[in-house]
């Protein structure tokens, strides 16, 4: 086995570092799911040099032990510190308890092969090196693929810079277990310098694409953020408009209606004039209502946006579309509610968003269907808050419709307006959230409304 010099773990530890540094001024400016854990894994990484120099300076029989099973947990949680930061960047999630248990696993193994090791001689130092080079083999081989064959961001360069860095450092995990597997019968070894370098080249990479994969994303939300602030701006003026228009115009529709009444009470003998008389106030009734559709499109939210449950404003929304989900024989439950799930809102402006998608659901779901509304805490580019999923039983979107489903006036329903999609999104955006639409893969539509957490 070639043995490295110290000047070869300092610069690695130099390396991990100055990338860790890096890494913590991004995290420093926007906190992102992930980037936390791999600026801790590097610092592990840095540590774990250091001790491997103090395993290599020292040869008592107490300190030997005691640095390598501390070498060994750096390097088993430095290496999975990392892979966890990738997975939380690819999931824009934090892995949630998984982080404590693993670690604590983690160790445990670490420090029982460094004491076997010390304890046995060579069979032990076997076990130690075999299995931390397949966890660590086995770990970056499926990071490396999953990376190179998912990821549907801009953020390709950094993802496969990574999948690269990892798969080198697979490979290299493969060399040392052949190498500690024929334990000396093979006598061509690497030399110590070419490992050095492999290893710096591969933590580049590895720093490189981190990097990356960030400033992607960083650029990627910086378009959507411009596209958004547009559409904003499109929006606010449409809504002033829309609202001022509706305004006016729902005075003569009241003006209508009435003489309308006043018309149908002079004429109730008249058998010929009732079926005119219908059709016209229920043209009427439908302008009526799209008056209103855009006189909620166009109204602001409260100035003062107060900490209030997500949960009791969907439940709140259940039970006021209860008759209608009765009426229509579709089961409508609430699943995941939290316990401070609280979110600054507009409780009526926020619970209309819910009635809105509630309403669209039943409509869409067949008799002695169901529509699920499910809340669970859920982080957006890095930003808590809490998610609301509402799924139905139903056909599910037309693809070719998704891209267009939030636009004011677009309905595929007979009868529709167009606009309770529309509303929806306002609303959500002026309480600093989003909304998206797709299909389940078991079939079905859903609707996801995330929204921040309150501050505290």
């Amino acid at each position: 086995m070639p043995q490295i010099p110290v000047a070869g773990f300092l610069l690695e530890a130099l390396g991990a570092v100055a990338i860790a540094l890096m890494l913590s001024s991004f995290q420093r400016v926007q906190p992102r799911a992930g980037v936390r854990d791999w600026s801790l894994g590097l610092w592990f990484e840095a540590a774990g040099q250091v001790a491997a120099i103090a395993v290599e300076r020292s040869s008592g029989p107490v300190l030997r032990p005691v640095f390598l099973s501390i070498a060994m947990v750096l390097a088993y949680w430095a290496r999975s510190l990392v892979l966890l930061g990738t997975w939380s960047r690819a999931n824009d999630r934090e892995p949630g308890g998984t982080r404590q248990a693993l670690m604590t696993g983690l160790a445990v193994v670490a420090v029982a092969t460094s004491l076997l090791d010390a304890l046995t001689g060579p069979w032990g130092r076997l076990v130690r090196s075999g299995t931390f080079g397949l966890a660590a083999l086995t770990s970056h081989v499926v990071a490396g693929v999953l990376l190179l064959r998912g990821r549907s961001t801009s953020a390709r360069f950094g993802c496969r810079v990574l999948a690269v860095a990892f798969l080198g450092l697979a490979a290299e995990e493969a060399l040392f277990l052949f190498i500690v597997a024929t334990a000396g019968r093979v006598r061509v070894a690497p030399d110590a310098n070419v490992l050095i370098e492999a290893e710096l080249v591969l933590l580049l990479l590895m720093g490189v694409g981190m990097v990356a994969w960030l400033l992607e994303e960083e650029r990627e939300s910086a378009v959507k953020l411009q596209q958004a602030l547009h559409r904003k701006e499109a929006l606010s003026a449409m809504g002033t408009l829309v609202g001022g228009v509706a305004h006016e115009v729902r005075n003569p529709l009241f003006g209508i209606s009435a003489t309308l009444d006043a018309l149908a009470a002079r004429s109730a003998h008249d058998r010929g004039l009732a079926p005119y008389l219908t059709t016209t106030r229920e043209q009427v009734q439908k302008l009526s209502r799209l008056m209103t559709e855009l006189l909620d499109f166009g109204r602001p939210i409260a100035s003062e946006l107060t900490p209030q449950s997500l949960s009791g404003a969907v439940a709140r929304a259940i039970g006021s579309c209860a008759a209608l989900a009765e009426q229509a024989g579709v089961q409508v439950e609430l699943v995941g509610a939290l316990e401070g799930d609280l979110v600054l809102m507009d409780e009526p402006r926020l619970q209309q968003v819910f009635q809105n998608l509630i309403q669209n659901a039943i409509q869409h779901t067949p008799r002695q269907g169901r529509v699920i509304l499910e809340v669970r805490p859920g982080s957006d580019r890095g930003r808590a808050g809490v998610r609301c999923a509402v799924s139905d039983s139903g056909p599910g979107f037309e693809a070719t419709d998704l891209p267009r489903l939030f636009e004011p006036f677009f309905s595929q329903r007979r009868g529709g307006t167009g606009l309770g999609l529309s509303i929806v999104q306002r609303i959500v955006e002026q309480h600093s959230g989003r909304v998206e639409a797709g299909n389940q893969s078991e079939g079905g539509a859903v609707v996801s409304v995330w929204l921040p957490a309150a501050p505290g």
